[in-house]
This record gives structure tokens, C-alpha cells and sequence, in this order.
């Protein structure tokens, strides 16, 4: 994969995680997820994650999917971001891994976080939107 290519992929989930699905309390625990178990097969999976209806899970046989999944791959961008993060776990000569997926999203959803946390500081709070502590918070338990 190209330089150009892999930024692709980056962009496809950036957009993603910015659709109206991702609240900043789905952010955290997509980035908590993204520690060690979040996996391209589950139903938990950077798409799943945002309409998952049970605790999250990590690698698993499609047969024990939660339904929620179905309802995520007709979420906005979510299409192209699954196919993103399925390609950010190539790496030449060792094939796709979990691994390398989850370190490469974790500064994204981080990134993601802390811009959300600079739009808030720039704005008037609205009732019901989470204070910058908490999102720093995650951010440094990350």
C-alpha cells in the first residue's frame, strides 16, 4: 500500500467518525476498544462499534454477530470506512493483522477527539455535550 493509499483510508474513517452516529461517549469507548480487542471480524468492529446494543467484543465468527451490525453498515460513509479499516491492517509480506489496524486507528479516533474538544472551546456549550475534561481524560488514558 502507497503512502497516497494509506491516507486515503485514513480520510474514509476520519469522515466517518464524524457523522452524527459518533457521540463523543462512542468515541471513548471505540478508543478503549481500540486498545485490544477491536478486530475487522466482529460484529463490534470500528462500524459495529456505533450502534452496538450488548458489551463490545472482539474477534469472532460472523454466525454470533449481534443484529446491530446489520443496522451500522447502512449508517452514512460507514461502507467505505469498513472497507478503510480493513486495508489499515496491511502490512507487505505479513499480510492483514488486528494488530497494526488498532494501532493506526487509535491517533485517529484521538485526533478526532481533541478536534471535537478545540470545536467545543471555540462555541457556547449546548445542553447535554460533555465537557473538554472528560474527552481529555480519554484522551490521557489512551
Amino acid at each position: 500500500m502507497t503512502a497516497a493509499e494509506l491516507r486515503g483510508h485514513k480520510q474514509a474513517i476520519r469522515a466517518f467518525l464524524q457523522t452524527e452516529i459518533w457521540t463523543e461517549e462512542k468515541l471513548c469507548a471505540l478508543l478503549a476498544h481500540a486498545q485490544d480487542k477491536l478486530a475487522l471480524w466482529s460484529c463490534c468492529c470500528l462500524v459495529g462499534v456505533g450502534t452496538a446494543d450488548h458489551a463490545l467484543r472482539g474477534a469472532m465468527a460472523p454466525n454470533l454477530w449481534g443484529s446491530h451490525y446489520e443496522r451500522a453498515k447502512r449508517l452514512p460513509l460507514a461502507a467505505a470506512a469498513e472497507c478503510a479499516f480493513a486495508k489499515l491492517g496491511f502490512r507487505q509480506k505479513f499480510g492483514f493483522t488486528d494488530t497494526l489496524r488498532r494501532s493506526r486507528i487509535r491517533p485517529i479516533i484521538r485526533a478526532e477527539l481533541k478536534r471535537r474538544a478545540f470545536l467545543r472551546n471555540q462555541l457556547p456549550l449546548v445542553a447535554g455535550e460533555h465537557s473538554a475534561e472528560r474527552t481529555e481524560a480519554a484522551l490521557s488514558a489512551a
